[in-house]
């Protein structure tokens, strides 16, 4: 364990509920009920600029807590280097606040883009969810950073379930079911939060690990950490933001896409990777990580061409192209999640700069785009697709692992090709 009390779980023993079948349960409910509530929030009447401001609120209101808890101190809990509980605790709390700050931030810049009316109702109550967010996830990561998953696993199952059970009943419009779905997403929090509090007790003691590198190595490493999470995250909401100058809609069809790409990752990176990569795993436990970077990629690859050809046959190219594009994007993402996770572990920090390299790539030729008045949805997909493959076959090649860098790329560049082509 580390010495703040957020690494501390109240019963130390293994339980049933630690092993890999009951995550995965936990996490599909969790991504279910998450799709399930944007489902009934668009139908019938469909997206709006409500529903737009609202994933671009969600983008970077949790965009502190990627970059600081999950980019840097994750990292350090998985290495297993301690600090206090005053340091961890003053991190973390100022994160928090951040996040809060980010959404107004983003719906200011979403206002200035679109020119369209808010509800500062939905901003306070979106404000107030992001700060909590931050607060469970960075429990979650450093209980799943000693291999114990099902909090992270079950994140956002309460805010899902509350949101669908309120959306059900509630509200007819698209700007009413918005703001009920995130009054329904902030009191998820806020259960989520007490009861990861309830099965938290403060320990009293400090127990140093021993060190793996040196202090000047470390604090470089640091330094990477950062450097990978500020672009990486930083231009992920880049891309989200330029999304806003696209016409009404077509933002939440973005954010639509990604739920399911995240929901898929979340449901098998935070539950299986967790048990094979953490601070006490060994080496052989990889070739299980990279057999299923394999298999996402070859599943992924048949999944979309298949869709994709019932939807052309149907008549619907628009959607083919969702479609492979939609899973390429998946497949990437997925398989980045997995590497990542791995040269977080085994690599030195300063293998994160193909991560920079890329993002700061990507988040220009958007910007670029944008700008000159090219861009469009197709486009903004293939980007994200980019996004996510350079940096695992970057990292890939980085770990020695040529033909894993090969069987990433291949079937994420077939499907993003035949999504261009249609």
């Amino acid at each position: 364990m580390t010495s703040s009390s957020l690494l501390k779980i109240g019963n130390p023993h293994r339980t049933a509920a630690m092993k890999i079948g009951i995550p995965i349960v936990v996490a599909g409910m969790s991504q279910g009920a998450g799709l399930l509530q944007w489902a009934v929030l668009l139908y019938p009447q469909g997206a709006g600029n409500s529903s737009d401001l609202y994933i671009l609120q969600l983008a970077w209101g949790t965009l502190p807590t990627s970059i600081v808890v999950q980019g840097l101190l994750y990292p350090i809990w998985l290495r297993g280097r301690l600090m206090s509980s005053v340091i961890t605790y003053t991190i973390v709390g100022s994160t928090s606040v951040l996040a809060g700050i980010a959404v107004v931030l983003s719906t200011v810049w979403f206002t200035t883009m679109r020119g369209a009316p808010t509800s500062w109702v939905q901003v306070g109550t979106v404000t107030t969810g992001a700060v909590i967010l931050a607060m469970t996830t960075s429990i979650a990561l450093a209980w799943a950073a000693v291999g114990k998953v099902v909090a992270l696993s079950g994140l956002t199952l309460a805010p899902s379930l509350l949101s669908c059970l309120l959306l059900l009943f509630i509200g007819n419009t698209i700007d009413e079911k918005v703001l009920v779905l995130s009054l329904g997403w902030t009191t998820g929090n806020v259960v989520t939060l007490m009861v990861f509090l309830w099965n938290t007790k403060p320990e009293s003691t400090t127990r140093q690990h021993a060190a793996r590198s040196s202090s000047e190595e470390w604090s470089s490493g640091l330094g990477w950490y950062f450097a990978r999470s500020a672009t990486g995250y930083g231009a992920g909401a880049a891309l989200q933001s330029a999304a806003a100058g696209l016409p009404p809609s077509q933002l939440t069809a973005i954010g639509v896409v990604q739920r399911v790409n995240s929901g898929f990752a979340t449901m098998v990176t935070n539950t299986i990777l967790p048990r094979y990569v953490n601070r006490n795993d060994n080496n052989m436990s990889r070739k299980a990580v990279y057999r299923y970077c394999t298999a996402v990629g070859l599943v992924s690859m048949m999944a979309g061409l298949t869709f994709a050809g019932v939807a052309v046959a149907a008549g619907w190219s628009d959607w083919a192209r969702i479609v492979c594009l939609g899973c390429a994007w998946c497949a990437a993402a997925t398989v980045n999640a997995a590497v990542q996770r791995v040269t977080l572990r085994d690599l030195p920090p300063a293998a994160f700069r193909w991560s920079v390299i890329g993002s700061i790539c990507v988040a220009t030729l958007v910007v670029f785009l944008a700008t000159s008045g090219s861009l469009n949805l197709t486009y903004l997909l293939v980007c994200y697709v980019a996004l996510e493959i350079f940096i695992a076959s970057a990292l890939s090649v980085e770990m020695r692992k040529f033909s894993l860098a090969f069987t990433n790329a291949v079937p994420v560049i077939v499907l993003s090709a035949t999504g261009v082509l249609i």
